[in-house]
């Protein structure tokens, strides 16, 4: 068998390349602007190593068209994005969010190295608008004279650790809120107050449930300073807030 030359060798016995260096020997390359395999310089097939090699998610975007290459361990930051994205245009996958890295990229592409620590970007790998946070570093990758022509993504995602300070953040601020409070109204009313402004709702309030009827009642609640969802609060019952479970017999 002819190894592409990012293969250093045949691997051992009883061993077997990554899903990604698979999948990477059977693409089509000629199909894409680096051209077949056997055309790439040595610079683009060590960095292509490197990356195969690397167990953190790791991405190289290059040449002028930004053709996509990646490990396995970015694979999960693509989402559905991963049907299309090997060999295609960076501008096309991450399109999305080409306002932000663009301009990073052609700094990087002048030969600067660049990182940010939990640096936010609301990307769309599942068909919805997400707030991710990434702590990530951009080095250019040289050509063999020396001339930057791709950007190598070397990062860590830090979303589930954000958002778990910010709960915890949450968590605290409301209990000292609540700390000096008696009234049970007083206490539901500024309870919704600030979960509403924490989660970014319309409308928060505690409801009662009548045992017999299985309405809500709701006696205070909150609403958003931009007036798009009224009060619910004093009407005897909410039919849409019924709950959903089942009575034990």
């Amino acid at each position: 068998m002819n190894w592409p030359r990012f293969i250093a060798e045949p691997p051992a016995p009883g061993s077997h390349p990554s899903r990604m260096e698979q999948r990477m020997m059977a693409f089509d390359w000629s199909s894409t602007p680096l051209g077949g395999i056997d055309r790439w310089p040595s610079s683009l097939c060590n960095a292509v190593r490197l990356l195969l090699d690397c167990q953190l998610p790791m991405y190289l975007a290059w040449g002028e068209q930004f053709t996509q290459l990646y490990n396995d361990a970015y694979v999960p930051i693509l989402g559905e994005k991963d049907a299309s994205a090997l060999g295609n245009d960076a501008r096309v996958t991450w399109s999305e969010i080409w306002p932000t890295i663009g301009p990073m990229w052609e700094k990087v592409l002048t030969g600067e190295g660049i990182g940010f620590e939990r640096f936010k970007l609301t990307i769309e790998r599942f068909g919805y608008p997400e707030d991710c946070y990434f702590s990530f570093s951009y080095s250019p990758v040289r050509t063999d004279d020396g001339t930057p022509n791709g950007v190598l993504v070397t990062f860590a995602e830090t979303t589930r650790e954000v958002l778990a300070e910010r709960r915890q953040a949450f968590q605290l601020a409301l209990s000292d809120a609540l700390r000096g409070l008696d009234d049970p109204l007083a206490i539901t009313a500024h309870a919704a107050s600030m979960l509403g402004e924490y989660v970014g709702a319309g409308r928060v309030g505690y409801g009662e449930i009548d045992a017999v009827s299985d309405s809500v009642s709701v006696h205070r609640d909150w609403t958003a300073d931009s007036g798009a969802m009224r009060s619910l609060a004093g009407e005897p019952s909410v039919g849409q807030f019924r709950p959903k479970y089942h009575r034990c017999p």
